[in-house]
Formats: structure tokens, C-alpha cells, sequence
């Protein structure tokens, strides 16, 4: 049995005993400190899961997961706005 089997049995939380400075930093934030943090002052402070796993909400998207999603949104042709004069086809948001 390796350690981390061992300490899983003992429910004894591995990742918060070694990152638990972090884990304390993160948890003294007050909303809105939260609210400011910028996606790589989430990743200088030890990621998205940290601040999860301190019960913290975030929003954390980086530019390359918004691209992500919107290219899974896309249907290649928006025929909504293909009729219309150039001055309407805006995009939409």
C-alpha cells in the first residue's frame, strides 16, 4: 500500500496539508479582492483548483477557453443576418 492510499483511507486531504499556505492566503480574500484577481493572478496564487478547493467562486476563463467555446457554438454560416444591410450585421452580443 503506497502513502497516498494509506492517508485516503485515513481521510486525511493530501492536497490541502501541501498547499495549505496557499489554501489560507486564498481563503483571507474578500469578494472583492476575488473579483479583481486577473487569470494570472489565479495561476501565480496555484490555479482554479485551490481557490475551488477553499470553497472560493471565481470566474476564470482565459482567452484561449472563451475561443473554445465559441468556435463549439459556431455554425460556420449565421444566415440570421445575411439578408440584412451591411450597417445590421453586427455581431450579435
Amino acid at each position: 500500500m503506497g502513502g497516498e492510499e494509506l492517508f485516503t483511507q485515513l481521510s486525511v486531504d493530501l492536497f490541502a496539508i501541501r498547499n495549505q499556505a496557499q489554501l489560507e492566503s486564498i481563503s483571507a480574500l474578500s469578494k472583492k479582492e476575488l473579483l479583481q484577481l486577473t487569470p494570472q493572478d489565479i495561476d501565480r496564487m496555484g490555479g482554479a483548483e485551490l481557490f475551488l478547493h477553499a470553497g472560493k467562486q471565481i470566474r476564470y476563463k482565459t482567452f484561449r477557453v472563451v475561443c473554445d467555446e465559441y468556435l463549439l457554438r459556431w455554425n460556420k454560416k449565421d444566415y440570421k443576418y445575411r439578408d440584412k444591410p451591411a450597417s445590421h450585421n453586427k455581431v450579435p452580443w
